[in-house]
């Protein structure tokens, strides 16, 4: 799974990337991001994973709750679940996911890559 990066060159541009590309800037300086740690890819492609699961996870309780629904009140009770779980998941417990993965984000630390020119 590739961790999208953003470089940002000296002369104000700001380039987003793959890591492991290598990439060039307006003013013509190269940028090889396979410098960038092993280790902050890995925690990054991680967090990015774990999010893509709670994204199913939610599509899958909006399911559940719809087939739920359906079972004890029939087509209303359907109609009346999905864009209530939906509600609550994507309101409710998604947001509380995001800031904790944004804060894990936070703690990876910055790496610094200069470029070869």
């Amino acid at each position: 799974m590739s961790v999208p990066i953003v470089v940002r060159c000296p002369c104000g541009a700001r380039i987003e990337a793959k890591a492991g590309d290598v990439v060039t800037c307006e003013c013509g300086r190269r940028y090889d991001t396979t410098a960038v740690d092993s280790e902050q890819v890995r925690l990054a492609s991680l967090i990015q994973r774990r999010n893509k699961v709670y994204a199913r996870l939610g599509v899958i309780v909006a399911g559940l709750a719809t087939i739920g629904g359906f079972i004890v009140a029939g087509w209303w009770g359907a109609g009346l679940a999905l864009p209530f779980s939906c509600l609550v998941w994507w309101k409710g417990v998604q947001p509380r996911w995001q800031r904790r993965a944004a804060a894990d984000l936070a703690t990876i630390p910055k790496s610094r890559i200069e470029a070869e020119r």
